[in-house]
């Protein structure tokens, strides 16, 4: 498949998320058999690529659309490649736990938050460069720090923020709007 064809049918920043998710289930070295790990290893990279550029050419029209509603100058060429690398973050991050069982993984705002059965899991989790949050019981990885100190609950963060819910117990991973 050429890498281009990855996410021609997507027509929504959303739609690319879904269909890359999609994409890493049925691709990831890690799902498959071993004498396959070279040829998804290399079917995941070509993948790796067109979601970038995907995501990249959606999350450009986003912010120049938040700018001109909020009157703000049109974004800058710095400004689209932090936004990127952010995006590339936390998909890296979300890759690197999606295999493990039992976990809830929740995207909120610029952060991703596990729970559920992460006790097995905390090496890894430790690994993947995500931390324990004792308050809220739950790890999280900062796709951008925190600008200051002030503590809120989940449900405050789901409000400000937004919230989606990765599957990943099921063949295909969805993301859903979470209701707060």
């Amino acid at each position: 498949m050429n890498t281009n064809n990855y996410f021609a049918g997507c027509t929504t920043a959303e739609h690319v998320k879904i269909e890359y998710r999609r994409l890493c289930k049925m691709w990831h070295p890690d799902l498959g058999a071993q004498d396959q790990l070279i040829e998804r290893t290399a079917k995941m990279q070509e993948i790796n690529v067109a979601y970038a550029q995907a995501s990249a050419r959606f999350r450009q029209e986003e912010m120049r659309e938040k700018a001109k509603a909020y009157g703000r100058p049109e974004p800058t060429e710095a400004d689209y490649a932090d936004a990127a690398a952010v995006d590339e973050r936390i998909r890296q991050a979300i890759e690197k736990i999606i295999t493990l069982d039992g976990l809830e993984i929740e995207i909120c705002g610029l952060w991703v938050w596990v729970g559920g059965d992460t006790k097995p899991h905390r090496g890894e989790l430790r690994a993947a460069g995500y931390h324990w949050s004792p308050k809220k019981l739950k790890w999280h990885f900062a796709g951008v720090p925190a600008g200051g100190f002030r503590s809120f609950s989940m449900d405050e963060i789901r409000t400000r923020y937004g919230s989606r819910q990765v599957r990943n117990h099921q063949p295909e991973i969805h993301m859903e709007e979470a209701h707060a």
